[in-house]
């Protein structure tokens, strides 16, 4: 029924009880896992300034690594089930939800799993609900997964 599951995380990564069930149902339909992360840039209309975002020792270059941390702690946790994982950061100017839509559109995913945390409604009304957007969005299934799943 899944061929490539689409994994959005953003700061923090992918919880353990989450990892473990998106592996488990990649595993049940034979599917690959694609992980994403979307790292926003506030565009500029310059350049240079838009490259400061990214380049080395900048808050963009930090957050790459820590994705790729957990692109490859995935890909292990992957590899010891027998599923193929691949993950990608993405910086962008999209706001993140239009981000992971177009992503899941364009590489052909046919299911998202969004990692959920508790938050508070005000941090949801500051910071908006990527998930909700996604959900609303969305063309294929999207399947929320709590952090504590295991709980």
């Amino acid at each position: 029924m899944y061929r490539r599951i689409l994994l959005p995380f953003d700061t923090g990564g992918v919880p353990e009880a989450v990892a473990r069930h998106v592996i488990a149902l990649a595993a049940a339909h034979g599917a690959a896992i694609s992980g994403l992360r979307v790292i926003p840039i506030v565009t500029s209309g310059e350049a240079f300034f838009d490259k400061i975002q990214v380049e080395p020792g900048s808050r963009g270059a930090k957050l790459r690594e820590e994705a790729e941390s957990e692109f490859n702690r995935l890909a292990r946790l992957g590899q010891e089930a027998g599923i193929a994982f691949s993950g990608e950061v993405l910086f962008t100017e999209k706001p993140e939800a239009e981000a992971i839509v177009t992503y899941a559109a364009e590489h052909d995913c046919d299911l998202i799993v969004m990692p959920t945390r508790p938050r508070t409604a005000l941090s949801r009304w500051l910071m908006g609900n990527v998930e909700d957007k996604v959900r609303r969005r969305s063309h294929v299934p999207v399947l929320f997964v709590p952090a504590a799943a295991d709980a």
